[in-house]
């Protein structure tokens, strides 16, 4: 079979998932059909599950069924070359495949047996996305697939409409994001799947799931689906999407894709003034900055809420090439009374914005002294923000006040500063730092600048230095001989 899984490592894994019900008869001899392959993860079981009443006869009988073509595969393995073919050739194309025999008892299990079909379900799938095959993927999905919006079910769409677009099969890839739109309106991902496809069939999916009244979130915890608990999500939850905001935020996406811009605004408008989300509001940043900014404006006067709002302004204005007001904004709030956490969301937004004026803000609020924590961090990335703006002179004043502050390992930042200035005076910032509290990597960086600067003597006992400190790292004695051996410690790797 395409893709190397082995029919006995599939007849071992279904073996294993129904051997309470005892059905191994059908697919026992599935191992002399296909070609060896890498073993296939087995599931456990914990707790097996008894049999309904009813369930057995109605089982038995679809399953025994089965056992023909498996039989009569069996049967063809004799060596006998037909129409030129190779006995093996022949033998393989005869065999039932795994996948198949799996949907077989899918469809059957969809009905007797819903907590087993659900991992058959998802092997399959898998299976058929392996082998290159997304088609058969969704085939899977549509008989079997669930019709609740569980993130398990979604992700598996997802997965099969995007290897169905990499395969170039638009049509069927739109067909798969609209089954589980219908299926998660909220879903913000399958939406935007949908729209890049075929953004009115997203409008007619969107508009037909808000129009009716059976959009009610399921919990599959009380509510167990066919594809209920496949994966975890991302995320660690199993979340529902199948909210109306964000399938309206989707709506307004889908209309804004098929150039219906008026009802776009009309229905994003109407959001906005329920209080919108982030999402939203970047929407109407695309389309009327302006309108944006009156907005925030807004928001930002409330007193209970309109902090959440301020850096969004702020980075709007910094958009729209007002950098100073937007620092002017973000000071003002920096100097009234914050939590922590809203203090360090303004301050991040303050360097991103206007990193000089936040090199400024942190020179007259941080301690001179101030080592470790938000010192390092603020500093390090004042002085990345300052690089990328072309700022080379003070983002190496940035990266020496991050060397004053760091407990840790200096050398990123002495190597950023001799790249790119290093006219800087590094030895004496080195020995300040080693002198009020010597570590091994301080020593080590403060011996290399030693012996770049031809001070061997002292780079030799800083190393020395930093060896008896950090016996564990064998940096320092490499270096010594190599430099006993009249090589140069700082040439090549080490």
């Amino acid at each position: 079979m395409k893709g190397g899984i082995s029919g006995r490592m599939v007849a071992g894994f279904v073996l294993g998932l129904v051997g309470a019900l005892g059905l191994g008869f059908v697919l026992g001899r599935l191992g002399a059909h296909t070609s060896a392959a890498p073993e296939l993860a087995r599931p456990t079981r914990a707790h097996p599950r008894a049999p309904r009443t009813g369930e057995r006869p109605v089982l038995r009988t679809e399953l025994e069924r089965l056992r023909k073509p498996v039989e009569e595969a069996r049967e063809t393995r004799a060596p006998v070359e037909s129409h030129g073919v190779p006995p093996a050739a022949a033998n393989a194309a005869a065999a039932p495949r795994p996948v198949d025999i799996l949907d077989e008892l899918a469809q059957v299990w969809n009905v007797a047996e819903p907590d087993d079909t659900r991992t058959l379900v998802r092997l399959l799938v898998r299976l058929h996305l392996d082998n290159g095959d997304p088609r058969a993927a969704f085939s899977v999905l549509e008989r079997h697939g669930s019709t609740e919006c569980v993130s398990a079910s979604i992700d598996l769409y997802d997965r099969v409409a995007r290897d169905l677009l990499a395969s170039g099969d638009r049509a069927t890839a739109g067909e798969a994001f609209s089954r589980a739109l219908a299926m998660c309106p909220g879903d913000a991902r399958i939406a935007s799947g949908l729209i890049a496809i075929d953004a009115f069939k997203a409008i007619d999916v969107l508009e037909s799931a808000l129009a009716s009244e059976a959009n009610v979130v399921h919990d599959p915890r009380t509510s167990p689906t066919l594809l209920s608990g496949l994966s975890p999500h991302p995320h660690g939850d199993h979340r529902m999407y199948h909210d109306r905001p964000h399938a309206k935020t989707s709506l307004v996406k889908a209309l804004r894709a098929a150039g219906r811009t008026g009802e776009a605004r009309a229905l994003l408008e109407s959001l906005l003034d329920r209080r919108g989300n982030s999402q939203q509001l970047g929407i109407l940043r695309q389309m009327d900055p302006d309108a944006a900014e009156v907005r925030l404006r807004e928001w930002i006067a409330d007193p209970e809420d309109g902090l959440h709002w301020v850096d969004n302004l702020a980075d709007l204005l910094e958009e729209k090439g007002r950098g100073d007001e937007a620092a002017d904004l973000l000071e003002a709030y920096l100097r009234a009374e914050l939590t922590d956490d809203d203090r360090e969301r303004l301050c991040y937004s303050l360097i991103s914005s206007a990193p000089r004026r936040a090199f400024e803000y942190l020179e007259a609020t941080l301690p001179a002294d101030a080592v470790g924590g938000e010192a390092e961090d603020y500093w390090g990335s004042v002085a990345d923000e300052l690089l990328y703006r072309g700022d080379v002179e003070r983002a190496a004043d940035g990266w020496c006040r991050v060397i004053q502050a760091t407990r840790g390992d200096p050398q990123q930042w002495v190597d950023a500063l001799l790249e790119h200035a290093p006219q800087r005076a590094l030895i004496p910032l080195l020995e300040k730092r080693v002198a009020g509290a010597p570590n091994a990597a301080f020593l080590s960086s403060l011996a290399d600048a030693y012996w770049r600067d031809g001070r061997r003597e002292e780079a030799l006992t800083a190393w020395s230095n930093a060896g008896a400190l950090d016996p564990s790292d064998d940096e320092w004695s490499t270096k010594l001989d190599r430099a006993a051996a009249g090589v140069d410690p700082l040439d090549g790797g080490l």
